[in-house]
């Protein structure tokens, strides 16, 4: 049954990022290939140093968090770890830094620094859902005007992780992501209404991830029958349509 359960969130791991890669324009287009049917406006070149205000963390100690303590606070090895591109809870720091950087409900928080020798594996953006958290270094925080989760799914898209991939330096497996290059970096925003479709869409995606992650991580016979029938599908045959959504 664990296999099973793999098998299954391989598939639908593979159905997001299609989902990922069409809901959002190809190389050279202003529309994306797949699209809610009530949108028809063309998509809007911009820079992604325009539609967010970029800045760093500070610094503190892995070693410095607490499960309970004054202040929510997050380390840049927990975006790897921990979270699955949403933050609900954290652990604490019960002495701030001087000139501490936070956090906000709805900004992004995208690491700056891995260790996994690829560009590629920086790319793992988390959205703050709760209200305020203290930022360590090597993380950046993106405060954007654009509708929550969007940048997040947005930096996924396969074109633009890319592009910030390729901003990344540094030797001996060391990388570090070029803040001021990925500022430049072109992109397409569509309507704010728009944007909250495709968020809300892709973040229903996430939720039944998360629900067969769970499953697989407790045994949990139930929940693991109940959307067993997911496995047996092709994982471009979309148990979401967004036609129907």
């Amino acid at each position: 049954m664990i296999d099973k359960l793999k098998k299954m969130l391989q598939n639908l791991e593979k159905q997001k990022q299609y989902y990922l890669d069409n809901l959002f324009p190809a190389e050279g287009k202003d529309i994306p290939k797949l699209r809610f049917k009530e949108f028809k406006e063309k998509w809007k070149k911009n820079l992604l140093g325009n539609i967010a205000v970029w800045n760093n963390g500070n610094n503190f100690s892995k070693d410095d968090l607490l499960p309970s303590g004054f202040y929510p606070a997050i380390h840049y090895s927990e975006l790897y770890t921990k979270y699955h591109g949403y933050i609900h809870k954290t652990n604490y720091i019960n002495l701030l830094p001087k000139n501490q950087k936070f956090a906000h409900k709805g900004d992004t928080l995208l690491p700056k620094t891995t260790t996994s020798g690829t560009g590629w594996g920086l790319i793992e953006p988390s959205t703050v859902l709760i209200k305020k958290i203290a930022v360590g270094s090597d993380i950046i925080i993106i405060s954007s005007n654009t509708g929550i989760n969007f940048l997040n799914f947005l930096l996924r898209n396969s074109i633009l992780r890319n592009k910030i991939a390729s901003t990344a330096t540094g030797a001996t497996g060391i990388m570090h992501l070029n803040v001021k290059q990925i500022k430049n970096i072109e992109t397409f925003i569509p309507t704010i209404e728009e944007q909250e479709k495709i968020a809300k869409f892709l973040a229903k995606i996430d939720g039944i991830i998360e629900r067969e992650r769970d499953a697989k991580n407790n045994y949990q016979t139930k929940t693991i029958l109940s959307w067993s029938f997911i496995s047996e599908r092709k994982w471009n045959n979309p148990i979401i349509s967004i036609q129907k959504f």
